[in-house]
C-alpha cells in the first residue's frame, strides 16, 4: 500500500517502514505498532506486517478525529445520515486499521474509525 490511497482524506498521511530483529506475534505487532503511533504522538491509518517488515500509516488528522470516537461519543453514518453511539471503550486494531462499535437505530456494527472521518 502507498501513501496516495491516503491523500485524499488524509493530506499529512506518513510512512513509517520498520524491521524487527524476529518474526513478531499478531499480538506484539499490535503492541508495537500501538506504541510507534503513541510515541509519534499521531493516529494510525494503517498497518501492514509482512515477515520481519512492517509498514504503518500515519495521520495527525486521524488522531484529532479519534479523539471523538470514545464510548457515548456521538458518530454520523455518512451514508444514512443517521446518528449512532460507540459503545467500543477504545478502537480496537482489525484487519489493520482501527476500528469501533457503534449502535445505529438500524444496526449495530464494528466500523473502521475512517469511515466517519469528512474528507
Amino acid at each position: 500500500m502507498e501513501k496516495e490511497y491516503f491523500e485524499d482524506k488524509f493530506p499529512d498521511v506518513k510512512k513509517i517502514k520498520a524491521e524487527t530483529k524476529k518474526v513478531l506475534s499478531k499480538r506484539e505487532v499490535q503492541d508495537l505498532v500501538m506504541k510507534m503511533v503513541s510515541s509519534f504522538d499521531t493516529g494510525l491509518l494503517y498497518y501492514s506486517c509482512h515477515g520481519k517488515n512492517l509498514e504503518v500509516f500515519t495521520s495527525d488528522k486521524m488522531k484529532v478525529e479519534l479523539q471523538a470516537m470514545k464510548k457515548g461519543d456521538k458518530v454520523i453514518n455518512p451514508e444514512t445520515g443517521e446518528e449512532g453511539e460507540v459503545i467500543s471503550d477504545s478502537p480496537t486494531i482489525v484487519g489493520g486499521t482501527l476500528c469501533i462499535k457503534v449502535s445505529f437505530p438500524s444496526e449495530t456494527s464494528l466500523f473502521d474509525c475512517d469511515f466517519f472521518v469528512q474528507e
